[in-house]
């Protein structure tokens, strides 16, 4: 929602990187959904499987780290533009979260290779899904920050 604040602000000012700011929404919309509805657990083994990914690798993991890159390339100039205190903020928000969604991801393919998922897994599970909270929280904070650094203009949001 933030996000999609931020996008609106920045399109009535006209802002060069308004669209992406847009896009950007959208993805963590399809984040959000994804989280609720598991779908790249649903997709990812199947896409993991048709690229060939095996052990470390398996599962969502390939998919997973081609849509990072992609999207990290696709927003490299977007980044670099930022004021500084808000890519700091962002590359922080985006390490942690990645760390926890993919990093940990990884060690924990690594750890079902040859066990079943059992209480350490579970810790392992837990791990991630604090770094990619924290990476949320970070983030959040980022945004607030930008908001209020940056807009020429207040934006005023209602909930009723």
């Amino acid at each position: 929602m933030l996000l999609g604040i931020i996008a609106y602000a920045k399109s009535r000012e006209r802002e060069r990187h308004r669209t992406l700011w847009a896009l950007l929404s959208l993805i963590f919309l399809y984040i959000a959904f994804d989280e609720m509805i598991q779908v790249h657990e649903v997709f990812g083994p199947p896409l993991g499987t048709a690229l060939g990914a095996k052990g470390l690798l398996r599962g969502w993991a390939v998919p997973g780290m081609i849509a990072t890159a992609l999207v990290g390339l696709a927003y490299l100039r977007f980044l670099i533009d930022l004021p500084r205190r808000s890519r700091f903020l962002f590359v922080v928000a985006g390490a942690v979260y990645v760390f926890g969604a993919l990093g940990m991801e990884l060690v924990g393919n690594w750890y079902t290779t040859d066990r079943p998922q059992d209480l350490s897994y579970g810790i392992i599970a837990t791990i991630e899904e604090i770094f990619e909270m924290g990476g949320i929280v970070v983030f959040v904070y980022a945004l607030l920050d930008h908001l209020e650094r940056t807009l020429s203009q207040g934006v005023h949001v209602s909930f009723r």
